[in-house]
């Protein structure tokens, strides 16, 4: 861990023992008495859409998005304890389309086109602008968005503040294949469409964290199907991967779909992506060895203290070795 600059104005900057420099003025208040600095902030709740595996809409109704200066405030509050908040809810990609109209969306006809059209409502990006310039020393992170609907608003932050914005991007893949992601009800994106707006953003980010959330086995998947999953995971800077076995649940359109795939191959197809993500996932961090990164405090365990980077890194430190900042520069391993 490398220690702080002292700041100039700061006169709680102490040398202690001619150690390292413990500069209070960059730990939020109340990290001394514990020793996880990441907090929650809760922007929307429901989803709009009806992706036919899931039971969320049925359980959560429709898309509800929380007003941006309540937010704020809320955001500053927790910027007193935490350096790192991340932005939760359903869909959150779909943030203030229940507030207003016009939003921008990506072309899934034109999977080259590397920009997505900005909304002239409320929307994600203005959010996460209005967060920045109220509380700049936090970094935000998002929690999971759908790859088309990180809009240029979004981008430029991703890129251009990288101190407020966590270069990392968990995005719900589910499939490669273009008919299982119609038979999904996923009507937003395409394999292509994906491709090109995760291919955009990496090409312009130093450091990406990427996170995908992908279904074995959904009923009428074909052994091509699941071949065009795995190509299009092959082909993509995935960072890690969450695999799920397809299961049924009550009340989903999924139920009625047929063609359910054998128990055998779900097991086997989710065996063989799981190897595909693990194997992308020890490839980032071997790339990443030696580097720097932003590390934020998120828990400890058995005498290590964890924080985590901004491309969703692990990094450990013994617990002795801590200065107490919740915030500081690590060093990959």
């Amino acid at each position: 861990m490398t220690a702080a600059a002292p700041s100039p104005r700061c006169r709680a900057c102490v040398r202690s023992s001619g150690g390292p420099i413990r500069c209070k003025c960059s730990r939020p208040r109340g990290t001394e008495a514990g020793v996880r600095s990441r907090g929650w902030l809760k922007i929307q709740d429901g989803c709009d859409e009806h992706c036919t595996f899931c039971a969320t809409t049925l359980a959560r109704g429709a898309n509800r998005s929380r007003p941006i200066p309540e937010l704020v405030a809320e955001a500053r509050a927790l910027s007193e304890h935490h350096a790192e908040l991340v932005l939760t809810g359903v869909h959150i990609g779909t943030y203030g389309r229940d507030r207003g109209s016009g939003l921008g969306t990506w072309d899934s006809e034109v999977p080259t086109r590397a920009p997505n059209p900005e909304p002239r409502g409320p929307s994600l990006g203005r959010l996460l602008e209005a967060l920045i310039a109220a509380v700049p020393r936090v970094r935000f992170r998002l929690s999971s968005i759908e790859a088309t609907e990180v809009d240029d608003a979004i981008a430029r932050l991703l890129i251009g503040a990288p101190r407020q914005l966590a270069a990392h991007l968990h995005a719900p893949l589910q499939s490669g294949s273009n008919r299982v992601l119609k038979r999904m009800g996923r009507h937003w994106y395409t394999a292509d469409a994906y491709r090109a707006r995760v291919e955009w953003l990496a090409a312009r980010l130093p450091v990406f964290g990427l996170g995908a959330d992908v279904i074995a086995g959904f009923p009428g998947e074909t052994a091509a199907d699941h071949r065009a999953t795995l190509a299009l995971i092959e082909a993509l800077p995935f960072t890690y991967l969450h695999v799920f076995p397809y299961s049924a649940r009550p009340g989903t359109a999924a139920m009625r779909l047929g063609e359910e795939v054998p128990a055998r191959a779900v097991r086997d197809r989710a065996s063989e992506l799981r190897l595909l993500g693990d194997a992308k996932k020890e490839a980032y961090r071997e790339k990443r060895k030696g580097q720097t990164g932003d590390g934020v405090v998120s828990g400890h365990a058995a005498g290590r203290l964890e924080l985590l980077t901004e491309d969703y890194l692990s990094v450990y430190l013994p617990t002795a070795a801590w200065d107490g900042r919740a915030r500081c520069e690590v060093t990959v391993d």
